[in-house]
This record gives structure tokens, sequence and C-alpha cells, in this order.
């Protein structure tokens, strides 16, 4: 029984698939033996994950209302301390609110910045950086010019300029953060995009992804953004 074109020209792309699983899968146990072996990176990573677990369960952990102040309890020492409390492990605060739950809760607002920075500024860079590199060319020196423009303005200065402009605010800070560093993700995919165009390997699966209807900045860009 002979098979259709569609689903012949199909193959090379289930191929592609399943070799970009199987990278994934070896490069993930590769992680794991590593973290297993170093020790003091598998305690890194533990006291991250717990950070994380934390500040994503904060209502839960929290032994106390972060806002909630208790006058008679303030300024209370540690735990472990002399006159400290069981109840108020890292003490109280001069209004009396625990320390330790506003701790916790505190690293909501930081994950939420953090992973919000990284998410825009990366985005952004990252497009910027395969345009840059994938086009070459005067785009390539606009958008690099663009980028050395904003490397030059000092990043503290520009980030109280603009928050002193539109107030501060959680989203107002994810957006002068975003701003300062976008520069970084844009230069690295570039040059990471430069150095993947030119690999034999990613020349060698243009027939395959020619088959799928694939264009070469279709296979340049997943490539470019991981190791090559």
């Amino acid at each position: 029984m002979k098979s259709s074109p569609a689903s012949a020209a199909s193959l090379p792309r289930v191929r592609v698939i399943e070799e970009e699983r199987f990278v994934f899968w070896r490069n993930l146990w590769k992680l794991t033996q590593y973290l297993i072996r170093d020790r003091v990176a598998l305690f890194g990573v533990l006291i991250v994950l717990t950070v994380v677990f934390a500040a994503v369960a904060a209502p839960l952990v929290a032994p106390h209302d972060p806002t909630k102040q208790n006058i008679a309890k303030r300024l209370t020492p540690p735990a472990w301390a002399a006159k400290g409390e069981a109840g108020y492990w890292l003490g109280t605060d001069q209004l009396g609110r625990d320390v330790l739950s506003r701790i916790i809760h505190g690293g909501r607002v930081s994950l939420t910045v953090g992973l919000s920075v990284v998410a825009i500024a990366g985005s952004f860079g990252i497009l910027l950086g395969l345009v840059s590199g994938y086009f070459g060319g005067r785009t390539d020196d606009v958008l690099m010019r663009l980028t050395d423009i904003q490397t030059a303005f000092p990043g503290l200065l520009l980030a109280l300029t603009i928050i002193t402009m539109i107030g501060p605010s959680v989203r107002n800070i994810i957006i002068v953060l975003s701003i300062n560093g976008w520069m970084v993700y844009a230069r690295i995919t570039r040059a990471s995009c430069f150095l993947c165009a030119r690999r034999p390997s990613l020349r060698q699966r243009e027939p395959s992804a020619a088959a799928t209807g694939a264009s070469s900045s279709a296979m340049l860009c997943p490539t470019c953004c991981r190791p090559c």
C-alpha cells in the first residue's frame, strides 16, 4: 500500500519533533546527574525551590497576617534570642507585625517582578537579536546602534528618572526594569544567531525542514535560542 504525498511529507517533521524531544530529555537527565554529583549546586537549587514555594503558597505558609499590627508585641526579638517568643520566629517590627510573614509575602512581589521582567525583557531582546542576526546588514547596524545608545545611559539613573515621571508601583517597576534589561538578551541572541547560522548541522536539516514547508528562519530561531 503506497503512502500519500501528504503523509510522506510529514515524516521529516515527525523525525524533527522526535529529535527535539530526545535532546530535551537527554539534557534534563544530564542536569539531574550533575546536580546529584555537585552537592553545593543541589543545595542552591533546593534553597531556590523553597523560596519559590514559600512565595507561591504564602497565605498557607505564613504564620501571621503580614499587615496585622500588635503594639503589645512590638520589637519582639527572634524566637532563639532572649525574651523571644515561639510564635514569632524572626521577631516583630516597630508596629508589632511578624517579620517572617512579611518576608514570605514580600517574596511574592519579588517573584512576580522577577518573572515578569525576564519574560518581557527576554522576549523583546530575543526578538530584536533574532532579527538583527538573521537579516544582518543595515538592519543589524541600526538595531545594534540602538542597543549601544540604550547601554550608554546609566541604568540606575534612567530607572529613577522614569519612576519619577510615571510614579512608583509594581507595574511601573516591571516596566522600568524591562526597559533596562532587554539589551543583554538582544546581544547574546544576535551572537548565538550568527554562530548557529553557520553550523553544519543546521544546513544538514534544511532538506528535512523544507519538506515540511518550514523556512530557514523557522529552523534558526529555536536553534539559536538554546546552546548550539
